[in-house]
């Protein structure tokens, strides 16, 4: 069981925007030192929106771990249960 074609394209988009947000990052900063102090406020509602797009990013990151986690767990519960009683003793003292 391996990650879907859709897993591996959004890993490979958080990748991506990982560069593009701290280059955005960058930007931002010398716009604000360059700027009049008048232009402040469009600058913080600017990275304001930046801010809730990555919130919104590591949500649905934090939910496809959450998925990867249940099924990692389903795994192991079965692959536990087929073991023969020695070796899950072995591999799993604690239960």
């Amino acid at each position: 069981m391996g990650l879907s074609t859709k897993d591996r394209t959004f890993l490979g988009v958080i990748d991506r925007l990982k560069f593009l947000l701290v280059l955005m990052a960058a930007l931002i900063l010398l716009y604000i030192l360059m700027v009049p102090s008048e232009q402040i406020e469009w600058v913080t509602a600017v990275i304001g929106f930046a801010l809730c797009g990555v919130f919104l990013l590591t949500q649905k990151l934090l939910s496809f771990i959450t998925e990867l986690d249940f099924e990692l767990r389903k795994v192991v519960n079965i692959v536990k249960d087929s073991l023969p009683e020695e070796q899950r003793k072995k591999l799993y003292p604690d239960g």
